[in-house]
């Protein structure tokens, strides 16, 4: 098959700038999304997978955090604990393992 004749197809077009958009989109959150102890107002702040907003009694305000097996999953200043967790969106309690901070994060 012609490889430019099938590119000027419309469908080919649109799906490769779509394709070029998500992988955009990705590369933005990639560079620009926040780390494990950084401020947030939701999940999508947080980068990396398995990262997510939570906000806790002891802190001021929503950081970045992930779930982890032990301290060593953990960046600095960080340590492994189960933590009981809200879903918002059925209300009920779940309880993870996730790096919280040894001292509360400073602004």
């Amino acid at each position: 098959m012609d490889i430019q004749r099938f590119m000027k197809k419309p469908h080919v077009k649109l799906a490769v700038i779509v394709s070029i958009l998500l992988l955009a989109a990705f590369l933005l959150w990639f560079v620009f999304g926040k780390g494990v102890g950084e401020e947030c107002s939701d999940n999508w702040d947080c980068f990396g997978f398995g990262t997510f907003c939570i906000q806790t009694r002891a802190q001021p305000y929503r950081y970045c955090t992930t779930t982890c097996d032990d301290d060593s999953d953990c960046p600095d200043g960080f340590k492994c604990l189960r933590q009981p967790m809200l879903n918002r969106r059925d209300m009920s309690l779940k309880v993870k393992d996730i790096c919280v901070p040894l001292q509360p994060v400073p602004l």
